[in-house]
């Protein structure tokens, strides 16, 4: 059995908690066991030195014959991308990959002796991932990963609507094989973090500024999140006349690479769980209040209260992200005619994609919607550098709330009976997204909540007489209005 190791919650990883009944401590105590694989080197003596050291059982996905020959490649690369972390901790070639074997009877995909990444050859547009652990140490024993055979279809659905402003190979209808590897890779390298034990890093995509995402030679070195742990989209923040700035996270990041060491680097002067942990607790404590090794846990939907830790956005200011993204969509939405209908002569594409658009105009509103009331939660030890909650200004709360008013009021764009002449015949889509809103709007209890924490933030008769001088902002200036802001005002 693996000596097992207790987590560090500013690190993301999974745990298995245990609770110990003693008489030594008042009350139950509980551990947290943090899942990892057993990598011992194989010579201890050059690890001690500080050689890199292959592990004496190195981690090995066996990669689905059924897969196509492309995907494979993608596949193990993405694979591959995780012994740069290893690296860090001490072992080389740590994570390997192998083809099913061909002539192996005794070789069963189902069994738990073999981690695989299987094709799953039906309409699962997606990866997900099953992680066996032993409850005694925490020792994962297994990491099967599932890819989907529409995949393809999600790909090229949020390439599109992300990044066609800029990346010319998704000005058409058929994704080419390129971008489609691009975005497997990415997928299953974040399959194959779990698979290691890390938890989602919803933070990671808002450790970089907006304008460094707009640079071809940041996003190169750096890729576009701290992390592929996050829920990422692709570089919808790049304007057509950025020049090639990455379309997509291109490497693991900064935060990889560092849980990947502080989880499974040895600690031999240390004898004992407790000493390890303190130790690792101590390196993690000197990077504490950079955004770059922050760890945000993922929130449940409909409960997210920590703006800078949300699937699917970029950046570190939702506001400005919001304006290049939906700069991007009125592009995009204004070009799409023009680049695909030599291809879509029946307006299949085009009746798909039009709601994608709309769906991402959307997310763009609600991740700056929630700053409004919004609270940064970290997880924090005595004598971190950043704090357990903290309260978002009052001008960056304000700063979202006109952001999303101005942008209800002023939505029609998205109706041009240009565009829609050819799709079917819906409620315009703008009158949902304002009746979505504005029940939204109307409820102080966020708001009242960060208040009552921090008297110098954004109070609920601020908001209100915000919201007021924004849906009514045409009336009081005595011009006529557009159909958006008669339905928000009603």
């Amino acid at each position: 059995t693996m000596v097992w190791r207790l987590g560090d919650p500013r690190l993301g990883y999974t745990f298995t908690k245990k609770q110990k009944i003693s008489t030594e401590k008042d009350g139950t105590a509980f551990s947290y066991l943090q899942h990892k694989w057993n990598l011992l080197p194989a010579d201890e003596e050059a690890y001690r030195r500080g050689d890199l050291v292959a592990p004496r059982k190195p981690v090995v996905f066996y990669i689905d014959s059924d897969f196509p020959e492309a995907w494979k490649k993608a596949i193990k690369e993405g694979v591959n991308w995780w012994n740069e972390a290893f690296k860090m901790a001490g072992f080389k070639d740590a994570v390997q990959t192998a083809d099913f074997p061909a002539n192996d009877t005794t070789f069963y995909a189902g069994n738990l002796k073999y981690s695989c990444i299987r094709y799953v050859p039906v309409n699962l547009s997606k990866t997900q991932s099953k992680v066996w652990v032993d409850p005694r140490s925490g020792e994962i024993i297994n990491g099967t990963i599932f890819v989907g055979h529409d995949i393809a279809k999600t790909i090229a659905s949020q390439r599109f609507v992300q990044t066609a402003q800029v990346d010319e190979r998704m000005r058409g209808i058929q994704l080419s094989e390129e971008v489609l590897l691009e975005g497997i890779r990415l997928y299953v390298a974040r399959e194959v973090g779990h698979c290691l034990g890390l938890a989602d890093n919803a933070s990671a995509s808002a450790a970089f500024s907006v304008e460094s995402l707009r640079s071809p030679e940041f996003t190169r070195q750096n890729g576009i999140a701290s992390s592929v742990m996050d829920e990422l989209p692709y570089n919808y923040i790049a304007q057509p006349q950025d020049g090639k700035a990455d379309f997509i996270q291109n490497k693991l990041g900064a935060y990889d690479l560092f849980a990947i060491q502080m989880g499974y680097m040895l600690v031999p002067d240390a004898k004992t769980p407790e000493e390890i942990r303190e130790k690792i607790m101590r390196w993690v404590s000197m990077k504490s209040g950079d955004p770059v090794y922050r760890y945000g846990k993922a929130q449940y939907q409909g409960a997210e209260y920590d703006p800078s830790a949300l699937g699917g956005d970029l950046g570190n200011n939702a506001v400005k992200a919001g304006k290049y993204g939906i700069s991007n969509l009125k592009y995009i939405l204004g070009n799409m005619d023009k680049w695909v209908e030599q291809q879509d002569s029946d307006y299949r594409f085009r009746i798909q994609i039009y709601p994608e658009i709309v769906n991402r105009y959307n997310q763009y509103l609600m991740y700056a919607f929630r700053n409004v009331g919004g609270f940064y939660l970290s997880e924090h030890i005595v004598g971190d550098r950043n704090q357990a909650l903290s309260v978002v200004s009052k001008a960056q709360q304000r700063e979202a709330a006109r952001f999303v008013m101005n942008e209800l009021c002023n939505m029609t764009w998205l109706d041009d009976s240009s565009i829609l002449r050819n799709m079917p015949v819906q409620t315009p889509v703008y009158q949902k997204l304002i009746k979505n809103f504005a029940t939204a709007l109307v409820a102080t209890k966020r708001v009242s909540l960060a208040y009552y924490k921090d008297k110098n933030s954004y109070s609920p008769e601020e908001y209100l007489n915000d919201i007021y001088s924004g849906v009514w902002a045409s009336t009081l200036k005595g011009k006529s209005l557009n159909r958006a802001e008669m339905l928000l005002q009603y």
